[in-house]
């Protein structure tokens, strides 16, 4: 049995590799802010596309959609308004 941190490893893996696959570059993993942290931020093209994974290894807890409540995504909005904000 993989522990959370090993799957979640995994996960994040094969989204970068599916997303260079199908074109993107990958430009930052795990970025953190004071108020929470984005597993992978992307570029296509000229858009600046910001990814939470969510692995799952069965559907027991629900989809990697239902995992995401709105103070999650409250978090994910203001860390990357503040990465676009790091970055200029």
């Amino acid at each position: 049995m993989y522990s959370r941190h090993v799957i979640g490893k995994k996960g994040e893996d094969f989204v970068c590799s599916f997303l260079e696959k199908k074109g993107y570059a990958i430009l930052d993993r795990n970025f953190h802010s004071r108020v929470g942290e984005i597993d992978v931020i992307a570029l296509e093209g000229r858009t600046i596309v910001f990814i939470e994974v969510k692995t799952r290894t069965g559907t027991t807890f629900g989809s990697g959609l239902e995992a995401i409540g709105k103070k999650k995504m409250n978090g994910l909005i203001k860390t990357a308004y503040l990465y676009l904000a790091k970055m200029n």
